[in-house]
């Protein structure tokens, strides 16, 4: 591409399906700076966010932490709705309705009435970031918990029927 004197930037977006289609993705671009400001309009129509973050790969980077953090919190959440549901008595949407007031609340917690599906991308996104961290030398913890999240079937269900699972009795 640089022999045609041609530039590239990476654009990956957050926000999957549901943003793309009410124009509220983010994207993240890395690249070089004055190709990301001679194009920033394009991203600009179908994003409601655009972040230029450094060089080539950045916007790679930057999606890959993003989707570790959402998979974390996600499977956090699933974890302690799962205690919940096999020790705590009350209403489980009561319950539900005091953690999303609390100081644990997160966007993730906020959107389980839209979950669902996702387990392939969980085991791709956070399969990226094992991989990526062979070739440093930090332990990635959560990834790791996550990784192993996904083999248990309580949390599977809750991924697929989101708050319609804290229906079911104790």
């Amino acid at each position: 591409v640089e022999e045609k004197e041609g530039k590239v930037l990476d654009a990956p977006v957050v926000w999957g399906e549901k943003g793309a289609e009410k124009g509220q993705l983010v994207s993240y671009l890395g690249g070089d700076r004055d190709s990301f400001e001679k194009c920033k309009k394009i991203f600009s129509a179908y994003s409601k966010d655009v972040f230029y973050l450094g060089p080539s790969g950045s916007g790679l980077i930057a999606k890959t932490a993003n989707n570790h953090l959402m998979w974390t919190c996600r499977f956090a959440n699933f974890e302690v709705l799962l205690l919940a549901r096999h020790y705590y008595r009350g209403d489980l949407r009561t319950l539900y309705r005091a953690l999303l007031a609390g100081t644990g609340s997160n966007r993730c917690l906020e959107r389980l009435s839209g979950a669902g599906g996702g387990i392939p991308w969980a085991d791709k996104d956070i399969g990226i970031v094992l991989n990526m961290s062979r070739h440093k030398s930090f332990q990635p913890v959560f990834a790791r918990a996550v990784r192993q999240s996904l083999k248990n079937r309580e949390l599977i269900e809750f991924n697929q029927k989101g708050l319609k699972w804290l229906e079911r009795k104790n």
